[in-house]
């Protein structure tokens, strides 16, 4: 009986060897060997300044914490995501009480509208398809953002400018995924 326990033990560990050697691995390992993507800064087309860094900065950190694709350099990537912000506003939600003009509203809104595009090999990969038939993408896609804010609650509009931004970029980044390898790339 021990001497079938020994045999099964160098069995056991003879194929654990081997399985290295036949392309068996742990963990996910992507399909596509060429993962790794370019996010240069967001170009901005309005006059807030500073919301195209906060965008580039949440884009690439969900990128690198939640995908497997890995961030590079422009002139070595495979795929680079191109963006740019083309809408800012600040609205009223609910304006302050008629008796006191004077007094902030009771709560505003920001809205945020950002185009995107992944470019590989110089033709758009991840976008949107004019036609509406499903093809290939021929335009960038436009996602926009809303977050209201009260100020009586210690909300300014930075905070939800951030929270727009943040959305904006879980958005871009799922768009990024479901683009990847999928039939948009033929």
């Amino acid at each position: 009986m021990s001497e079938a326990r020994a045999l099964a033990r160098c069995t056991g560990a003879a194929l654990l060897l081997l399985l290295p050697g036949c392309a068996y691995h742990v963990g996910f390992r992507p399909a596509i060997a060429e993962r790794d993507i370019a996010v240069p800064i967001f170009e901005n087309r309005t006059l807030r300044r500073g919301y195209e860094y906060a965008l580039t900065t949440h884009v690439r950190r969900r990128i690198l914490d939640q995908t497997p694709l890995q961030l590079a350099h422009e002139a070595s990537a495979k795929a680079v995501l191109k963006g740019t912000i083309v809408f800012v506003s600040d609205g009223i939600v609910i304006p302050a009480p008629i008796a006191d003009p004077t007094a902030p509203p009771i709560e505003s809104s920001i809205v945020i509208s950002v185009e995107v595009a992944v470019m590989r090999r110089g033709t758009l990969v991840v976008g949107a398809d004019s036609s509406g038939e499903g093809g290939s993408p021929d335009s960038p896609v436009v996602l926009t953002e809303s977050q209201n804010f009260v100020p009586a609650f210690g909300q300014s509009r930075d905070s939800a400018a951030d929270k727009a931004l943040r959305k904006l970029a879980e958005r871009i980044v799922d768009l990024l995924e479901a683009g990847w390898g999928g039939a948009q790339e033929r």
